[in-house]
């Protein structure tokens, strides 16, 4: 049988998994033209290009895609024959989780999982960053461990949805028009306070949720769920938000939750983190306590 250079298939996985040799490079630890050569002898053992260049990345061939479920399975029986892949421990664990979440998450998923992490792993430090509009490269140089923001936000990285919400209306109790409900036409009459992403200027309901949105009066934009409460309490304006955010921000006795007047796709969350950490073991226990806990606080709501 021909003797093969297993080291060749991490170097397989990094290259398909960043889609750039020097990322891919630092992600081994080791020099471009090294790699480059490692690649060439890829190229030799399955007569075949594997990656092709376009653009600024690298696209993986037909045969590549067909070989890269097989290395991966071959690298993650590998990985877990290793004692030290069983020997996490939380409570011995010492290391500083770096989370990008939006601001919107922070009343209603952040405090019930970083609870769960201080019980779980007491000797930890949390700490939690702004959103960027490009988080891949913070977060595929380890810069940050997870990401929590707008499903489907982050098209290149791996993700598991994690959290959604019925949306309500939201008014004050001294609005001049609307009382115990309000109809659609008043909904589209009405000035509206809207959501923006955290350091984007789109707003977090678009015509993806319903056609609607898009035809709202915008008043005010604002990015901080703790600035609606003031604006809507001392005025007629109107804002839509997830039921469980209102819940957690609003004074009952100022503020009026009405039912939406229309059909909608709920908005929703996920968790994101790049593939090169995919099979890291700290990185999954993290992954997994997020999951776990706002899965369960979901069915809660």
């Amino acid at each position: 049988m021909k003797r093969f250079n297993l080291n060749l298939i991490y170097y397989f996985i990094a290259i398909y998994e960043e889609g750039n040799l020097t990322y891919a490079a630092e992600r081994l630890n080791i020099s471009q033209p090294s790699l480059s050569a490692h690649l060439k002898q890829l190229r030799d053992e399955y007569r075949d290009l594997l990656f092709v260049r376009k653009s600024y990345t690298l696209e993986p061939t037909p045969v590549a895609n067909d070989l890269y479920p097989i290395f991966k399975q071959a690298h993650k029986l590998v990985s877990h024959s290793l004692p030290e892949t069983h020997d996490f421990e939380p409570k011995a664990c010492h290391y500083t989780f770096r989370i990008a979440a939006m601001s919107v998450s922070s009343s209603v998923i952040l405090p019930k999982v970083l609870d769960k992490i201080q019980q779980e792993a007491p000797n930890c430090v949390i700490e939690i960053v702004n959103l960027k509009e490009d988080m891949a490269t913070d977060i595929r140089e380890k810069k940050i461990d997870l990401v929590v923001d707008l499903t489907n936000a982050h098209s290149t990285l791996l993700s598991q949805k994690i959290w959604s919400d019925e949306l309500c209306v939201v008014c004050s109790q001294n609005h001049t028009r609307i009382k115990e409900q309000v109809s659609l036409e008043q909904y589209l009459a009405e000035k509206h306070v809207m959501l923006t992403h955290d350091n984007y200027r789109v707003n977090q309901l678009t015509k993806f949720h319903s056609p609607i949105f898009e035809d709202r009066i915008v008043a005010r934009k604002l990015n901080s769920i703790a600035d609606f409460s003031e604006t809507i309490c001392n005025s007629d304006w109107i804002a839509t938000l997830p039921k469980g955010v209102a819940n957690a921000h609003f004074d009952k006795n100022k503020i009026k939750l009405l039912e939406m007047p229309f059909e909608y796709t709920r908005p929703s969350l996920s968790v994101f983190w790049h593939s090169n950490r995919n099979d890291d073991i700290v990185n999954q226990w993290l992954r997994d306590l997020f999951t776990s806990e706002v899965l369960s606080l979901s069915s809660e709501l």
